[in-house]
């Protein structure tokens, strides 16, 4: 199989797909990312960009989805409800992406640190030779406190058979320690980077409270990766109180999703989509709304910034966007990535104030570099 996608070909029982190119393909893997936290075999292969359809074109097509016995309210409510990319309306180069999930991995739920201890829980493919198998952790102390441990732990690892897989088994004592990092290796190959943190030490105190409430919080998460849009803007709001700011959900229609203020009374105003439909309409909302905010406080003589945040629960490879567009209105970006990495930091106390003028810094990069 991995030889025909590298060709552009998939094959599945009656039905064989070719990617068309009349030079030769290209190819994108994000294996040679050295910041993943978890690291499967990926390959995309892209053939030829098809030809845009025309707008009169889209419209017959919208036609005869909402005629269609199972009726569908035009091309982008058919891609909504299979949650599939956009390919009609969105320039998208055809492609064949397949991932491979490596034989063992850490289960993450049955992984934690709690009163000096760390227990972690490993899942193995049954005919896993698990002399090749690494597993190190780091641990994060105050500086009043004890030195932070690093250590290969895998001869200590307890394995078991159990119906069709090998389970690994350990308990490593951690004193002193808030927050835990296990990083799993298969040969040489990185399998898992993942912390854990004992919620009752950690030095973020807001991450404390919510999570006293919301245990390893597993309903913020399935919030932020969830379709559901009105559980998705209050994850959002949550998240921004674990980075340090003050927000408030909007219960007007007219405006924005959230409002935050920093700890210097600048304010953001975000608005969030979990569609690609939504894309488009929602940028040009933030962008009417942020630019009437600035007039007001100009106008009141009031000098605190306005900064904007279109946040999206995709992975960025399924929204087709105009960077340049953002960068020139000022709106950064928010996306599936960007939410895991704030999530990663929620441990410490954060810098908001740093963080909104590094974010408005790189809008102001890309346009110097793009021109």
């Amino acid at each position: 199989m991995l030889e025909q996608l590298e060709d552009g070909k998939l094959s599945l029982e009656n039905l064989e797909l070719t990617l068309e190119s009349k030079y030769s393909l290209s190819y994108f893997t994000e294996m040679v990312s050295n910041d993943r936290w978890f690291c499967d075999a990926h390959l995309v292969t892209l053939g030829d960009a098809l030809d845009t359809f025309t707008t009169v074109e889209i419209a017959k097509i919208n036609s005869e989805l909402r005629l269609n016995q199972i009726p569908f309210d035009g091309v982008h409510d058919l891609f909504d409800y299979f949650s599939l990319q956009d390919c009609i309306s969105a320039y998208k180069q055809p492609q064949i992406e397949i991932r491979i999930s490596p034989p063992i991995d850490l289960i993450s739920s049955q992984c934690h640190t709690s009163n000096g201890k760390f227990n972690l829980t490993l899942n193995a493919h049954p005919s896993l030779e698990i002399r090749n198998v690494s597993l190190a952790i780091r641990t994060f102390t105050s500086a009043t406190q004890s030195l932070p441990l690093r250590k290969q732990i895998a001869e200590h690892i307890n394995w078991l058979q159990e119906n069709d897989r090998q389970i690994g088994k350990l308990e490593i004592n951690i004193e002193n320690a808030f927050t835990s990092q296990a990083i799993l290796m298969l040969g040489t190959n990185t399998v898992r980077r993942e912390f854990f943190e004992d919620i009752a030490k950690v030095p973020n105190r807001r991450l404390f409270t919510l999570s006293f409430f919301d245990k390893e919080l597993k309903r913020l998460k399935l919030a932020l990766y969830g379709s559901d849009s009105d559980q998705f803007e209050k994850a959002v709001n949550s998240l921004a109180y674990l980075l340090g700011f003050s927000g408030c959900l909007m219960n007007e229609t007219n405006a924005p999703d959230i409002i935050l203020s920093s700890p210097n009374d600048n304010l953001v105003i975000i608005e969030c989509t979990t569609k690609i439909s939504d894309f488009s309409s929602k940028l040009g909302k933030l962008v009417d709304r942020k630019n009437s905010l600035i007039k007001e406080l100009i106008d009141l003589g009031d000098p605190r910034k306005v900064y904007s945040y279109l946040v999206c629960g995709l992975p960025k490879d399924q929204i087709t966007i105009n960077e340049r567009e953002l960068a020139t209105h000022k709106v950064t970006l928010v996306t599936q990535e960007s939410i895991n990495d704030l999530l990663s930091k929620l441990k410490f106390p954060q810098n908001v104030e740093q963080l909104l003028v590094e974010d408005e810094a790189t809008l102001e990069k890309y346009l110097l570099t793009t021109k």
